[in-house]
């Protein structure tokens, strides 16, 4: 039994102008510990997608399994991490990473091991009593992946995470995200504009077609998962393989 199973689902808005339809008829199935990356062009539903997996949007038709229990709103097990990090600017780092198991009333000394452990593993407990506006962009978004960490999702999230960082940084994180996610055998969906962003870090890639969001294709990506991906052939053969997609998907050819 596939760990995320999306049948048939839909995802129809209600605005000022009339209804929009962002998602049409999206079926997929994950396995557990399985990386996904969903691309597609602007506006296509891709976060969209992210906001039911998360069970903060419902869908309009169709139904979202995860862990083989239907999908009725939100649940613990699963983290998402946004574009803007999320932080509050008056707490510092490791009160950043401890909060939500301060919220779910873990004791002093699990939030302190916890958080400790999570904040050496992503090379920030030397800089535990600084506040993000002390930070760079790429440490305030290790801080922010560091928080849904503590909590032990099953499920991780992620909304163009890297999408406002500079290049060399971008690469650091995605390194980062990849060993983390691989040790804790986390099920990852990101959502990415990147096509070299999706190829490393999805082991299967969604693209959506413009909107209403359909399955262009699953393109499957059996080299992600090593450090060294980007200098392959292969990286730049799916690379390549997603840009004509994507171009067709615009009407370019």
């Amino acid at each position: 039994m596939p760990f995320v199973r999306l049948d048939e689902v839909s995802v129809t808005y209600k605005g000022h102008g009339g209804e929009v339809e962002a998602l049409s008829s999206v079926s997929l199935a994950a396995e557990k510990g399985e990386a996904w990356a969903v691309i597609g062009p602007s506006g296509c539903g891709k976060s969209t997608l992210l906001y039911a997996l998360a069970g903060l949007v419902p869908p309009t038709t169709g139904s979202i399994f995860i862990g083989g229990e239907r999908l009725l709103g939100e649940r613990r097990e699963t983290s998402i991490i946004l574009q803007d990090y999320g932080l509050f600017p008056w707490k510092t780092v490791y009160e950043n990473a401890a909060l939500g198991l301060k919220i779910r009333h873990y004791s002093r000394e699990e939030v302190a091991r916890k958080t400790r452990d999570i904040l050496i593993d992503l090379r920030l407990l030397d800089f535990k009593n600084r506040f993000p506006s002390q930070l760079s962009g790429g440490m305030r978004q290790r801080v922010a992946l560091a928080r849904s960490l503590t909590l032990d999702p099953d499920l991780l999230l992620m909304d163009e995470p890297f999408s406002s960082l500079d290049a060399l940084t971008r690469e650091e994180l995605q390194n980062n995200l990849l060993e983390v996610r691989q040790a804790d055998g986390l099920t990852t969906f990101l959502v990415t504009h990147s096509i070299e962003e999706a190829v490393f870090l999805g082991r299967k890639i969604l693209v959506l077609t413009s909107r209403p969001g359909k399955i262009a294709e699953i393109v499957d990506n059996p080299g992600m998962g090593a450090l060294d991906y980007r200098n392959r052939p292969e990286f730049h053969e799916v690379c390549s393989h997603l840009r004509h997609l994507l171009r067709k998907g615009n009407g370019d050819g």
